[in-house]
């Protein structure tokens, strides 16, 4: 397939929609839009919408509207797990346009992308930076041989590693940047360990994008800003995550303890969600609605600890626990902290990473920075 006209002025129009709103800013970037073709790397795939999943293929019957899709400034999931969650994407534009500013990449600088995905991100690192600057490696093998695929046919060629991302590639190391396109709980030793001093590294953590700089000593600290959720990084590919209906299924046995609380109204506030999913990753949590009220249930991954939390009117919830943890006490306790910090935004965090992996999370207050937690 070549580009075409169509597609080439889609193209034209999405970068300039994506110029408008900010970033792209720099010329390199600029030009990596309006010439590397999204549609050779995703050219089947599904689009969530309000009204469900829809299905495209540019090689389809909806020829014109999976291109349309493609050239839009959105997520386009090109692969489903056994469970049925998704597990790889090529992810809104403007979100690649922002993460490649922010990377502040330029010539001479070596980069490795943790999460290959389709591949284009790689093709538009490429064609900024030239491709012997540019290592991208991915977990899974199905993945990596249609990200290659893709690369070759248009004339690409950086160096692609099927892979662990949470180990880096050594071999290639050291690095200028590392940009991770996949979600994590906790920065991995090794990613700072591959960094030259004054490297940068961008991931996603939590629901946020932090941008940490290494020191000569291996430490990185920098601070979390723009909002955020990208696929979690995967070490073996047949790795499923629970999924919604499981957290149902595993929160709906019998309780070994009850008792009455205070409610939680801030577990939805997108700052606590924030922080509960950066301190407590394995915590999953689900809002069900009934006629009744509304109910909160939350399930550790790893203790299977549950808790079921049904409002009772405005003043009380009835809490039903079964397991080692006190999950409720736990993100209470949460809760007040961060009410005590005044109800901070995840971009008034920063994050500090040392050489032995500890995470110390600050929280920049009107008197200054103040120590959240160490994890």
């Amino acid at each position: 397939m070549t580009d075409t006209a169509h597609a080439h002025s889609l193209r034209q129009c999405l970068t300039d929609e994506l110029r408008r709103s900010g970033n792209p800013h720099s010329a390199r970037w600029e030009n990596a839009f309006r010439n590397v073709p999204r549609e050779r790397f995703v050219s089947r795939f599904t689009v969530p919408t309000p009204d469900g999943l829809i299905e495209y293929d540019v090689h389809g019957s909806n020829a014109n509207q999976a291109l349309a899709a493609v050239y839009s400034d959105n997520t386009l999931i090109t692969r489903w797990d056994s469970a049925g969650t998704a597990i790889s994407s090529s992810t809104t534009p403007s979100l690649m346009a922002l993460m490649l500013e922010q990377l502040d990449a330029a010539p001479g600088h070596s980069v490795l992308e943790i999460g290959t995905g389709t591949g284009y991100n790689a093709a538009l690192l490429s064609t900024g930076l030239g491709d012997e600057a540019v290592t991208t490696i991915d977990v899974d093998p199905v993945v990596i041989e249609n990200a290659r695929a893709a690369l070759h046919e248009t004339g690409y060629a950086p160096t692609v590693i099927r892979g662990d991302g949470a180990r880096g590639v050594p071999g290639r190391a050291p690095f200028d940047r590392i940009l991770a396109t996949c979600g994590t709980h906790r920065i991995p030793a090794e990613w700072p360990r591959q960094l030259r001093p004054d490297g940068v590294l961008l991931v996603n953590l939590s629901f946020a994008l932090v941008r940490l700089e290494v020191d000569e000593h291996g430490h990185a600290h920098g601070q979390f800003a723009d909002t955020a959720a990208f696929m979690n990084m995967r070490h073996d590919p047949n790795t499923t995550e629970p999924t919604a209906r499981d957290v149902l299924a595993r929160t709906s046995g019998e309780p070994s303890t009850t008792r009455t609380a205070t409610p939680l109204p801030e577990l939805t506030d997108p700052s606590v969600s924030f922080l509960r999913a950066l301190l407590y990753p394995r915590l999953r949590q689900l809002t069900l609605d009934h006629a009744s009220g509304t109910e909160q249930r939350l399930y550790d991954t790893e203790t299977g600890a549950w808790t079921r939390a049904r409002r009772n009117g405005a003043d009380s919830v009835t809490l039903e626990q079964h397991g080692s943890r006190d999950l409720w006490s736990e993100l209470t306790e949460l809760v007040t902290e961060w009410h005590e910090y005044g109800r901070p935004e995840p971009h008034h965090h920063g994050l500090h990473v040392r050489p032995d992996g500890t995470h110390v999370l600050r929280v920049h207050t009107p008197t200054g920075p103040g120590t959240v937690r160490e994890f």
